[in-house]
Order: structure tokens, then sequence, then C-alpha cells
């Protein structure tokens, strides 16, 4: 980014340097666990800003009763009920589609399996009744919505959601908020109770 801002336009060496960085970015991508890794980041970047400080409403990698370890979960309003969020997408075979297009089935069926997991894993008692797995990137998430729209059905058979950042921004938009206008209730009951017990406490004097 220095050398195209210092040139103002690309000139052969910059091309250069921009070519170099992305095909870098794309080896560090075509490594599964880098991929994982990328999903996280992805997610708690979002969870931050748009829920607020880890330990408040959402945490990582918590423990459920069931053993089962989700990426990420949030406590919902009104509830001691956690929302889970995983975000190991499974990115490869979506990867190989240009090389080959029989890589599309097996891309669908490698989502399906992952719903199923998502679904058997984070979906308890403990549990809210669906959960979601993220999409960290919103191309792929724009391809499955428009050429994949038997996954979304699939998806919310098996009560799993499956947002991109943008639609997940949504949901942690209005789990945000829900949280803040309780917590000001809270506070607005204990002022309440607080000038009650004051009161009681003058009219005890008096009587006294």
């Amino acid at each position: 980014l220095a050398q195209l801002k210092e040139s103002q336009s690309l000139s052969g060496q910059s091309l250069d340097w921009m070519l170099e960085t992305v095909d870098g970015m794309s080896r560090i991508m075509n490594r599964s666990k880098s991929r994982g890794m990328w999903g996280e980041y992805q997610m708690e970047l979002l969870l931050e800003n748009y829920a607020g400080t880890r330990g408040r409403i959402w945490d990582r990698q918590v423990t459920l009763a069931n053993g089962k370890i989700a990426d990420a979960a949030l406590l919902l309003p009104g509830s001691r009920q956690v929302l889970c969020v995983d975000s190991k997408f499974p990115m490869d075979n979506f990867l190989r589609m240009d090389e080959d297009p029989r890589y599309e089935k097996l891309f669908a069926q490698n989502m399906k399996k992952h719903i199923d997991d998502v679904a058997e894993k984070y979906i308890t008692e403990q549990t809210a009744p669906l959960a979601v797995l993220f999409v960290p990137a919103e191309g792929v998430y724009q391809y499955i919505l428009s050429d994949c729209p038997d996954l979304f059905d699939y998806s919310l058979r098996h009560h799993v959601m499956i947002p991109g950042p943008g639609p997940l921004t949504g949901v942690l938009t209005i789990l945000g908020q829900a949280q803040r206008d309780q917590l000001m209730e809270e506070i607005e009951l204990l002022d309440g109770a607080a000038a009650d017990f004051d009161l009681e406490r003058v009219r005890h004097g008096k009587l006294s």
C-alpha cells in the first residue's frame, strides 16, 4: 500500500509487489488450519465491534455440558441459554471449484455434513434452539445465497443459521442492543427499589 501511495499508479514494481502479496495470502488460505484461524479472527472482530467486550455477553472457546467446545457463545437476553457460533467453515472444495465443477457437489456435501455436526454439538438444553455456522467471506456467502438455495433450506430444517459477515453483524447488533436494554431496565428497577426503601425509612422514622 505504501508503494502504491508513493507512485500513485500501478508501476511495474508496485504491481509485482501486489501480486506477490496476493499470492502469499492465497498460499496461507490454502492451508486448512490457517483458514480456520482466519474464520475465528473474523468472528471475534465482529463480536468485539458489535457485541461488546469479551466476557460480558459473549466469550470464546466455551465448553458446554456435553463436552463440546463452541468457538464462541453469546448469552441470550433474559435467559441462561447461550447461542453457539462455529467459525470452522469447510472451504477446501469451494476453493477447488475453479479447477473442476465437480467440486461444487462436494462442497454442498461438505456443507451439509458440517451443518449436521453443528446441530449435533451446539444445540442442547443448555443452548438456544438454534446455532450459527459463520461464513467468514462475504463472497462465499453470496455464492451460497444465489447458487445453493437448497443449503439454506437444509440448514433451516436443522436449526442452523449460516450468515456471512453482514448478516452476522445484524444479529450481533440486535443481541447487543437487547442486552443493553435489559441492563438499563435492571438498573431502573434497582433505583426504584432503593428509592422505595429510602421512603420506607423516612416513614418509619416519622412514626417512631
